[in-house]
């Protein structure tokens, strides 16, 4: 699906003036920001707030990320966050063999 059919299904099929209206925003900044081929990541991401859906489902349906880069970022995060112990547990359940996996 492309942005504009994904814009279009999020906001359930409102024109641009109905969407600038519910963003408290003017038409033409939606119609330039968010119309064309190449959206801008601020507004996409103010218009996915604003019909309360993830802005990472708005910036990945605008391309500006693949759903790898969300992945990859979500991975790191939570090994930074892992403590230690958690580390080390995980491991140990790795190491302990492949039926442990279930």
């Amino acid at each position: 699906m492309g942005f504009r059919e994904w814009k279009q299904t999020v906001s359930h099929g409102d024109s641009d003036r109905a969407i600038a209206a519910r963003m408290g925003t003017n038409q033409m900044r939606v119609s330039r920001h968010l119309g064309g081929d190449s959206p801008v990541a601020e507004t996409v991401i103010a218009f996915s707030r604003t019909y309360r859906v993830s802005p990472i489902e708005g910036l990945i349906a605008a391309g500006f990320l693949t759903r790898d880069d969300v992945v990859r970022a979500s991975l790191q995060e939570a090994l930074r966050e892992a403590t230690g112990a958690e580390l080390a547990a995980e491991v140990a359940r790795r190491l302990a063999g492949p039926e442990y996996f279930e």
